[in-house]
């Protein structure tokens, strides 16, 4: 997830944590760091598991908290 821009790190460790520990065989494709047109900031990340059989997308807060 180098992709990002470092003056989000906190929130890039936070969202590597998570997807280590809730979707351990899947890997990274993937990501983006997104402005809305409301001037929120959001992450997306893309996953797929090691066996290319399953893909995710996964959305994240600026503070790197999952959105459901």
């Amino acid at each position: 997830m180098n992709i990002l821009k470092k003056d989000c790190q906190s929130s890039l460790e936070l969202i590597k944590t998570y997807i280590e520990n809730n979707h351990p065989t899947h890997i990274v494709t993937h990501a983006r760091k997104i402005r809305t047109k409301d001037g929120d900031v959001i992450f997306l990340v893309k996953l797929i598991s090691r066996d290319k059989e399953e893909s995710i997308v996964l959305k994240f807060d600026k503070d790197g908290s999952l959105i459901t």
